[in-house]
């Protein structure tokens, strides 16, 4: 066993003992619980995904099918970690204001907590223990490969190598989920309109500097602010064919982008405070927590999903065969790289690697 391996298996055990020590402490009410349902979902998608990924023809279908599955699993263990907790809370406040607070739920509270920061501890080392250890066997650098070549060699790789990839692909679509729910979909769309609202600003301070004739004097005087300070630039100016007005008008533009910019600025600040308020109410929180969860989503995939069917023709490329052995085995992750579902669909190619990197093909 080489001291690699040694410290991984070590940063393990601590990280998972640090964290058991301090759930068993603060109880599962303070806890997050993104580990639990981080592997939940692992292990349900890990049984739809063996199916789906064997289903005979184009994997449009069976791919589409699997990645709405993992949200609906995601969603449904963040509802259910929350139901628990509010239940636990409850139960245990109740038999307070009762006189009789019990000892059993304050012992399932904090073994609760015990053995989920526990778990959430290792899955943090091992995550990163993973990202490193791909990150090696992919870059294939030999002199630091060698010194973790037991791992590489060892019966549990090809499990861990599988393990990676559709672990990044879920916990992607569970952060997308997470922090749209959080946000929700108004505060998506505020965000939206609030570039578009910089965008505008900047078209509608060009126009007024270059094409409003209320502006002209303002201008004018501006040219002759900066006109002394450019004269021994007139003959650099005038090969690249800009005149001291031109650049007096763009230093104007910049000037009244920024007046409003400050405008934008402020109405950015004060808009969410309304938006939070309005999410005070359950019914508007849940459902505007779902459908920014539901678009957020969908952004993210959508992402993954583009980079990977512009990387996926290359893959019967040899540089490319240390990437591939990622996704042989995999159940989710492999509809993105190895059974693309844009290109099964298809999506026609957008950036055309293939044609670049291999002329031979073309």
């Amino acid at each position: 066993m080489s001291i690699a391996s040694v410290i991984i298996v070590v940063c393990l055990v601590l990280f998972a003992l640090i964290g058991l020590a301090v759930g068993l402490f603060k109880g599962f009410g303070a806890a997050k619980t993104w580990a639990n349902e981080l592997w939940l979902t692992y292990l349900l998608a890990f049984v739809f995904g063996a199916i789906l990924k064997n289903v005979k023809g184009s994997p449009a279908i069976p791919g589409t099918v699997m990645l709405i599955l993992t949200a609906v699993f995601i969603l449904l263990l963040i509802g259910l970690s929350g139901l628990i907790k509010k239940a636990l809370d409850k139960a245990m406040k109740k038999r307070i204001e009762e006189g009789n607070p019990s000892k059993g739920l304050n012992a399932v509270n904090r073994l609760l907590g015990g053995g989920t920061l526990a778990l959430k501890g290792f899955t943090i080392a091992l995550i990163f223990s993973l990202a490193v250890l791909a990150a090696i066997d992919i870059i294939s650098y030999q002199p630091i490969k060698d010194s973790v070549s037991d791992i590489y060699a060892g019966p549990m790789w090809p499990i861990l190598r599988t393990l990676t990839v559709d672990l990044f692909v879920i916990g992607i679509m569970y952060m997308g989920i997470k922090s749209g729910f959080a946000s929700g979909i108004v505060s998506s769309l505020w965000s939206l309109i609030v570039l578009g609202m910089v965008i505008g600003i900047g078209f509608a301070a060009y126009n007024l500097a270059f094409h409003v004739a209320a502006f002209d004097s303002a201008a004018a005087g501006i040219e002759n602010t900066i006109s002394g300070w450019l004269s021994g630039m007139s003959s650099i100016l005038e090969s690249i064919k800009i005149t001291t007005l031109d650049i007096a008008r763009w230093i104007l533009t910049a000037g009244l982008f920024l007046v409003m910019l400050v405008v934008v600025i402020i109405i950015a600040v004060l808009v969410p405070k309304f938006i939070n308020f309005a999410r005070f109410g359950n019914s508007f929180y849940i459902a505007d927590g779902i459908f920014g969860a539901i678009v957020s989503w969908l952004i993210l995939v959508g992402i993954l999903l583009v980079l990977a069917s512009i990387i996926q023709p290359l893959s019967d490329q040899p540089f490319m065969s240390s990437l591939n052995a990622y996704f042989e085995n995999s159940f989710v992750a492999v509809f993105f790289y190895g059974k693309n579902i844009l290109l099964a669909y298809g999506m026609p190619t957008i950036i055309p690697l293939r044609d670049w990197l291999v002329p031979s093909a073309a």
